[in-house]
């Protein structure tokens, strides 16, 4: 769950998963949002592709939050 707003596409409430492969799947109560993001890609690195980063940044931004 994440406790703190740290950039547009992290607030506070939203709870989910990000997979090592690029699955991302959070959801966000607050705002009755569930989104999935799916991708298939083997990993150089265990962190989170910037593109989930940006499918996130841009689903909060198109719902003005």
């Amino acid at each position: 769950m994440t406790t703190a707003h740290a950039d547009i596409g992290i607030v506070p409430g939203r709870f989910g998963w990000d997979g090592a492969f690029g699955t991302s799947l959070w959801m966000d109560p607050r705002r009755d949002l569930v989104g999935v993001l799916l991708m298939q890609r083997r990993p150089d690195r265990f962190e989170l592709p910037l593109v989930a980063r940006d499918f996130w940044t841009s689903v909060y931004q198109l719902i003005g939050s």
